[in-house]
């Protein structure tokens, strides 16, 4: 590490967080044969309708919405490992997979949104662009910013039909696990505008508790609420109907079980800035804590223990690590 590097490290580790100036997403489209002039000239108008096309998003924040795109043989694009579709690919059809097999060419276009923009409207409409053009071809869309890749019929379900009002937002990112199992940091915030959200001193068998606690902060930065230093957490805050019922899912209620303790919805946190490792998504990353401590095990089982309760009874849900690497990250 340079010494600038490392005094911009030290400058950033304690900072009140970053503010993330634009939203920022990548789609892919798996052509079944050498992707048409005329579709990719299609996709390339139906996105310069709103977005501005350049050859390449620009390094500082994007001060209108603007998108580039590319045609890019298959292989250097970098093919799918069959074993990881069981896992990033649920929804493709025996078809679809044929496609990702023997796809000679990949569209990829990207887009940086405004802040002054409405993120999920615009994202919606660039999802649309892409199944329209993945329609005419044939081809299987790719969602870059969580790693998987979907069926048309899934695709439009996931990102164009559920980015209405009611979004459910734990559905639109992925967690990726770090190969000892003990870190993780969402991938898939930053398309919607918002930070990427880490955690270090908890294990996959805390899974379930580890994304409903990053849902729950996601929401609320959604919804309006500042994130700086110290962070007040309640789900009685968030406004979204989906997002709240699927968060008070999760929580013991009073009574609900025996041998268990109750959650109580509602903690602090606090947040700091770190740089991205390796395998993590590129961009302002926010790491959790509590009382000023990241990577403490018995404080983040305190805020778990607070936030959702826990059940004497009930098994931590199912959940393996990848085997290599980070888990989603291609």
């Amino acid at each position: 590490m340079s010494l600038l590097s490392a005094l911009l490290t030290l400058s950033t580790q304690n900072a009140p967080p970053v503010v993330v100036p634009d939203a920022r997403a990548t789609v892919a489209i798996w052509c079944p044969a050498e992707c048409p002039d005329a579709d990719v000239d299609a996709l390339r108008a139906a996105l310069d309708d709103q977005f501005k096309m350049v050859r390449r998003l620009p390094r500082r924040a994007a001060t209108r919405p603007v998108a580039s795109l590319q045609v890019l043989p298959a292989d250097a694009w970098g093919r799918w490992d069959p074993s990881a579709l069981g896992e990033y690919g649920e929804t493709l059809t025996e078809a679809d997979r044929a496609v990702l097999a023997g796809s000679p060419e990949v569209v990829v276009f990207s887009i940086a949104i405004d802040p002054l923009g409405d993120a999920q409207a615009k994202n919606q409409r660039a999802n649309r662009a892409a199944l329209t053009f993945a329609e005419a071809v044939g081809g299987v869309p790719e969602d870059v910013a969580t790693g998987e890749v979907y069926s048309r019929e899934a695709w439009s379900a996931l990102r164009i039909d559920a980015l209405g009002a009611e979004i459910m937002l734990y559905e639109q990112f992925t967690l990726l696990w770090s190969p000892e199992g003990d870190r993780v940091v969402t991938q898939g915030l930053r398309k919607l505008g918002l930070h990427e959200l880490a955690m270090t001193g908890v294990s996959v068998e805390l899974a379930g508790d580890v994304i409903t606690t990053l849902s729950l902060i996601a929401t609320l930065e959604r919804e309006g609420k500042t994130l700086d230093r110290n962070v007040s957490l309640s789900v009685a805050e968030v406004q979204n109907l989906a997002d709240r019922s699927y968060l008070e899912a999760w929580m013991v209620w009073p009574g609900a079980e025996q041998g268990g303790q109750a959650g109580t919805g509602e903690a602090q946190v606090t947040l700091r800035n770190r740089v991205a490792g390796p395998g993590e998504p590129v961009g302002p990353i926010l790491e959790v804590g509590v009382g000023g401590e990241y990577g403490s095990i018995t404080a983040m089982a305190a805020l778990f223990d607070q936030l959702w309760g826990w059940r004497g009874t009930a098994a931590p849900p199912p959940v393996a690590p990848a085997a290599e690497g980070w888990g989603g990250v291609q």
